[in-house]
């Protein structure tokens, strides 16, 4: 699967140009990308989703924090090209992303969504995700200021959506 990371960055770079949900401001670098990658890949899962053989999609998790008390934490995300929105692709990767963590055996899975975002606040209530709080005005950018909620999901506690 590393060699999906190229597609999966073009994802993120080209969400980070377009939208508020991603707060990259420059593009991120391929190096950057397979560096995480190499260093978590083992124990954090994630997924592509594609459409006719390309990738338009991708639900990865990464580390919380750094420190080790949050070692069964796990941060979610997941890009979908907009394209491809409505098609159960985000559903199908998230369902396999969690069902990962759930295996690895971590404990939660937090997620923080730029708002407003009602897709993606949508996604993470049908798969067990609760809101926990909002950072307000914690990014800035297309000149603005932006919250962000953070939701959380026990995961020994949540069955999958699918099921």
């Amino acid at each position: 699967m590393r060699d999906d990371v190229p597609s999966m960055l073009a994802i993120s770079n080209a969400n980070a140009a377009t939208s508020h949900a991603n707060f990259a401001i420059e593009p991120e670098t391929l190096e950057d990308w397979l560096s995480d990658w190499d260093l978590h890949h083992d124990r954090f899962p994630a997924h592509v989703g594609d459409r006719a053989g390309q990738i338009v999609g991708f639900a990865r998790a990464t580390p919380w924090k750094g420190r080790c008390a949050y070692e069964f934490a796990a941060s979610t995300g997941i890009y979908v090209d907009p394209a491809c929105h409505g098609e159960g692709l985000g559903s199908r990767m998230y369902d396999a992303l969690l069902q990962g963590l759930r295996q690895a055996g971590f404990h939660t899975a937090i997620a923080g969504i730029a708002l407003p975002n009602a897709a993606s606040v949508a996604l993470h209530e049908r798969y067990g995700f609760e809101y926990v709080g909002t950072f307000r005005e914690s990014g800035r950018k297309f000149g603005r200021w932006w919250d962000v909620a953070y939701y959380q999901c026990m995961l020994a506690s949540q069955p999958s959506a699918q099921s």
